[in-house]
């Protein structure tokens, strides 16, 4: 068994499933704020129940292990509610960007075989016609009130836990397969080059974007609070800067072009809180580097680098202090 000690005393054993992780952090932090939207929280507890409500539901139309399920969800609490719903159905999840045209949306369900989507009313109506069954997760459905014990647990380390979506710019969008016991090992090496422990996490991308995988489960499965912007808020740095401020965020993982754009236009007071932001997804400019040190003083930069085929990110290099190199590299690999 794969495992690792983290500083919240939660480990990742990669001989298990995500969800059953979640199990153990509900129970150990129960009251715990899990999730922050619109200035509401919603507990660990809540989260590992409503999470099961939505399982119970999927296992009584018929889920089985591996189906492909879509996600079609603004950011709310029902995204993630819905990601360990699936999980726990024993399913793996396809996330669909709302932003997506109609053709790609039609595309990816019919490529993933997906035969249900999992979506909120107000979206209802834009998505493509398909043979998929389509849920809203903020109506009233009626579900059998199964305890934790009574939802099977047939979920090995082996299967897989979601399929997200290349941008498709050299042709069509492929689908990349993820496994439990692959996005375990990922956590553990995160934990392993940044220890810093996470108070408080933003997610800042779509669920499309596979740097959403780390956001989450490396928040969630430790036990700290995963804070979820209202859609959109990313293009819109002052309203950024106050979730920050207001959460005290010590944790972000993000584009460098964004937090480019965060160093630029916030005061430097709402990002106080930062202790650990993580950038990817873009080649990393030097001058981001020197920005960041300049106004956010008692946080550590990391630059991250990985395909999405890689589970996310697979090298890593933290910014030494005063660094003025003429690039930033990608670091040292990930174990």
């Amino acid at each position: 068994m794969s495992k690792h000690q983290n500083l919240s005393g939660i480990s990742f054993p990669s001989d298990t499933s995500l969800h059953e992780l979640l199990r153990q952090v509900a129970v150990q932090f129960a009251d715990k704020p899990a999730l922050v939207f619109r200035g509401k929280t919603l507990s660990y507890q809540e989260l590992d129940k409503r999470s099961d409500q939505v399982a119970a539901y999927l296992l009584q139309l018929g889920t089985q292990p591996e189906d492909f399920i879509a996600l079609y969800l603004e950011r709310s609490f029902e995204i993630i509610i819905g990601i360990f719903g699936i999980l726990k159905a024993g399913a793996a999840y396809v996330p669909i960007d709302v932003d997506y045209p109609t053709e790609r949306m039609a595309f990816m369900v019919g490529d993933a075989q997906a035969n249900i989507i999992l979506t909120q009313s107000h979206l209802k109506g834009n998505l493509p016609e398909t043979a998929a069954k389509v849920i809203c997760l903020d109506d009233e459905f009626l579900v059998p009130n199964f305890p934790a014990s009574q939802i099977p647990n047939i979920t090995l380390p082996s299967h897989l836990a979601y399929m997200i979506y290349t941008s498709g710019s050299t042709g069509k969008p492929k689908g990349v397969m993820i496994s439990h016991e692959n996005v375990c090992n990922q956590l553990e090496g995160q934990q392993d080059i940044a220890p810093t422990p996470i108070e408080t996490m933003m997610l800042t991308c779509s669920i499309s974007f596979d740097v959403s995988v780390l956001t989450i489960f490396w928040t969630l499965l430790q036990g700290a609070t995963l804070v979820i912007p209202e859609q959109g808020e990313e293009k819109d740095m002052a309203r950024l800067a106050d979730t920050i401020f207001n959460n005290s965020v010590t944790h972000i993982l993000t584009l460098p072009s964004l937090y480019t754009l965060l160093l630029d236009q916030a005061p430097p007071v709402k990002l106080r809180s930062l202790r650990l932001v993580n950038v990817s997804g873009e080649v990393c400019p030097v001058s981001l580097a020197q920005k960041h040190e300049a106004i956010v003083p008692n946080g550590q930069l990391y630059n991250l680098y990985g395909p999405t085929e890689a589970t996310v990110n697979c090298t890593c290099f933290p910014f030494p202090s005063g660094y003025n190199e003429a690039k930033a590299p990608i670091g040292r690999p990930i174990k």
